[in-house]
C-alpha cells in the first residue's frame, strides 16, 4: 500500500514566491523522536537549487501544515546543493546527514556532510561537518546509512562487501570515519536481475538484529538502451530504481543475516507532473528512512523524483533468506 503526501502542504512558503511553476519533492525520510514522527525531504526549487525542508507528521501520517520548515535556509556553510537528507539519533540528540551532489569544483568529488538539528524548532543546530573516511574512497558516495548502536556511532560504508565504519563524532571539526568490519557475501542472485545494493534508509534495530531498506538500479529496457547509446543518443526512460531489504547482527562485528531474495518496494505507477529531473529513469521507487510500528514496516520513499511516497511493508511479507559471508579485517584503504 502506498501514501501520497501532499506537495502542496509540504512546500515551505518562502519557496514558492513569485514561483511560476511548482517545485519537486522527492526521497523522503522518517522517523520518530521523541515520540514525534519527523520528515526531511528533498526539495528542488523552480530555480534549480537542491534544497532540504523538514516537517512534523500526525500518528496518523498527515502532515503538521504549520510545522514545514525551509530547512536548507538555515545552513549557511556544508555547499549550497542539499540533497537526499537521512536522519540519524545519538543518545537524546537528533541529526541530519545529507550529500551535496558532488561534480561541482572539486574535481568530481562528492561530500556528506552530518548536521545536529534542533527538533522544537526543526532547523539546524550548528555548522555541518562533513564526514570523512581514514583511507580511501570512491570519488562519487551519496548513502553512508548512520546509526547508534550501545552509545557508540557506526556507518554502514557499502552493503556487498559489508564495510562498517567507526565513527568518531567528537566536538567540531570533520567527523572521522575509520573502517571497522568487513563481510563479503553473495549477493549476486539479487545483482544480476535488479543491479548493485545500494544505501537508503538507515538501519533500524528489532530484536537480535538491524533491518535497512536500500536501493538498486538496473536497465528495464535492454534493447532500447543499446540502441540508443549505438545511436549516440542519450537514452531515455530506461532506468527502473526498486527497493530491497536485508538484516545483519545487532552486535559487532555486524555481520549480514538475511536477504530478501527480490524488490519489496516497486516503482509505482504516477503519471508525470512536470519536466523529468534526469530523463534516463522511467520509474523509481527509492527508500530514504523507515520506522518499525504495529509490526509493519513504514517506509519512505521518493518516486519519479516528483512524489513523497510511504509504503506500508508487513513484516509477513518479507521472506529472510540466509547468506553465507566471510569476515575479513579491514584496511586503511577499505573501499
Amino acid at each position: 500500500m502506498i501514501q501520497l503526501f501532499d506537495e502542496t502542504l509540504l512546500t515551505p512558503n518562502a519557496w514558492m514566491k513569485g514561483a511560476r511553476t511548482p517545485c519537486h519533492l522527492f526521497n523522503p525520510a522518517i522517523t520518530r523522536f521523541r515520540n514525534q514522527l519527523l520528515l526531511i525531504y528533498r526539495v528542488v526549487t523552480p530555480d534549480g537549487r537542491r534544497r532540504l525542508a523538514m516537517c512534523c507528521l500526525t500518528d496518523d501520517l498527515h502532515v503538521v501544515p504549520e510545522s514545514v520548515t525551509p530547512f536548507s535556509d538555515f545552513l549557511h556553510e556544508g555547499s549550497d546543493w542539499h540533497a537526499d537528507g537521512r536522519f540519524c539519533t545519538f543518545g537524546d540528540r537528533l541529526f541530519v546527514h545529507y550529500n551535496d551532489g558532488g561534480l561541482r569544483g572539486r574535481q568530481g568529488v562528492n561530500q556528506i556532510y552530518l548536521v545536529e538539528v534542533d527538533p522544537v524548532r526543526l532547523i539546524p543546530q550548528g555548522r555541518p561537518r562533513p564526514l570523512l573516511l581514514a583511507g580511501q574512497r570512491r570519488p562519487v558516495e551519496k548513502n553512508w546509512m548512520l546509526f547508534e548502536h550501545n552509545g557508540e556511532l557506526w556507518a554502514i560504508y557499502s552493503i556487498a562487501p559489508h564495510v562498517v565504519l567507526q565513527v568518531t563524532l567528537g566536538d567540531d571539526g570533520p567527523v572521522l570515519c575509520h573502517p571497522a568490519y568487513q563481510h563479503e557475501w553473495d549477493v549476486q542472485a539479487y545483482t544480476r536481475r535488479y543491479g548493485e545494493l545500494r544505501g537508503g534508509a538507515p538501519p533500524v534495530r528489532v530484536g537480535d538484529q538491524y533491518v535497512s531498506f536500500f536501493h538498486s538500479s538496473f536497465v528495464a529496457h535492454p534493447w532500447r538502451h543499446r540502441f540508443l547509446r549505438l545511436l549516440r543518443q542519450a537514452p531515455t526512460n530506461t532506468i527502473h530504481y526498486v527497493g530491497g531489504v536485508y538484516g545483519f547482527a545487532a552486535e559487532p562485528p555486524f555481520a549480514p543475516l538475511w536477504l530478501h531474495p527480490s524488490p519489496l518496494l516497486m516503482p509505482p505507477l504516477l503519471p508525470r507532473r512536470r519536466q523529468q529531473l534526469n530523463p534516463i529513469v522511467e520509474y523509481s521507487a527509492y527508500p530514504c528512512g523507515a520506522i518499525w510500528q504495529d509490526q509493519q514496516w513504514l517506509v519512505t520513499l521518493g518516486a519519479r523524483n516528483e512524489y513523497c511516497c510511504l509504503a506500508q511493508v508487513p513484516q509477513a511479507a518479507i521472506q529472510p533468506q540466509p547468506v553465507l559471508t566471510r569476515h575479513d579485517e579491514p584496511r586503511e584503504n577499505t573501499p
